[in-house]
C-alpha cells in the first residue's frame, strides 16, 4: 500500500515539473522570437530594421521606407 502511494505521488511530482518545464520552454521562445514590434492592437507596426512605423497591411507586412520584408 505504501509502495503504490509512494509511486502515484512520484508520477505527479514528474508530471508537475515535466508540465512547468514545457510552460518555461514555451514562455523564452515567445519572449526571443516573438518581439519583433508586431503590435496586434494596433493599426501600426514597427519595422524591426529602420523603426518606422508603418500602416497595418493584409497580406504580409513590407516597410515604406526601407522595402523590408517582415
Amino acid at each position: 500500500m505504501n509502495g503504490t502511494i509512494l509511486v502515484f505521488t512520484l508520477v505527479i511530482l514528474g508530471g508537475c515539473i515535466a508540465f512547468t518545464i514545457v510552460l518555461a520552454s514555451k514562455a523564452l521562445y515567445n519572449y526571443f522570437n516573438q518581439n519583433k514590434g508586431l503590435d496586434q492592437n494596433t493599426g501600426f507596426v514597427i519595422c524591426p530594421a529602420c523603426g518606422t512605423k508603418n500602416k497595418r497591411q493584409r497580406n504580409g507586412q513590407q516597410c515604406k521606407k526601407c522595402y523590408t520584408q517582415f
